[in-house]
């Protein structure tokens, strides 16, 4: 547990930053099929920093499933520079907030804004990339 607790401690030191799980279906054991509860501990301790009582400021948390299209996302933000990623994801979370804010269970203890995938895909199609074609051939 107090592994993942450092993990946590030395990515809040980094922020901004994006945290990116691959295959983070995978990471979660089946509820009762460790003997020892070490797993379960661990995961719950990783659940805790990802929704704790202190906030990743600067912190972006990506997790995917092994049934993403890594190639099709490459795709999509060929050409966008770091700058650009942060910028369409933070016109993402305005949104998300937004939409958090005027919904009827706002207020409801636990409830937090996420970023759909719908609407991360609207800010990204109107987004344009800065990095010029010159550039990318480089």
């Amino acid at each position: 547990m107090f592994q993942v607790r450092d993990i946590f401690s030395k990515v809040v030191a980094a922020a901004s930053c994006l945290l990116f799980f691959d295959e983070f279906d995978s990471i979660a054991p089946k509820r009762g099929h460790d003997n020892t509860g070490v797993t379960n501990r661990v995961f719950k301790q990783f659940l805790t920093e990802l929704d704790g009582v202190e906030v990743l400021t600067g912190v972006f948390v990506f997790a995917v499933t092994s049934d993403v299209d890594l190639d099709a996302i490459a795709y999509l933000i060929e050409g966008f520079s770091g700058a650009d990623l942060q910028a369409i994801l933070s016109d993402a979370q305005l949104v998300a907030i937004h939409e958090h804010l005027s919904s009827l269970n706002s207020n409801e203890p636990g409830k937090m804004p996420v970023i759909t995938n719908v609407v991360l895909k609207s800010i990204a199609s109107k987004a344009k990339p800065s990095v010029s074609e010159a550039k990318k051939q480089i």
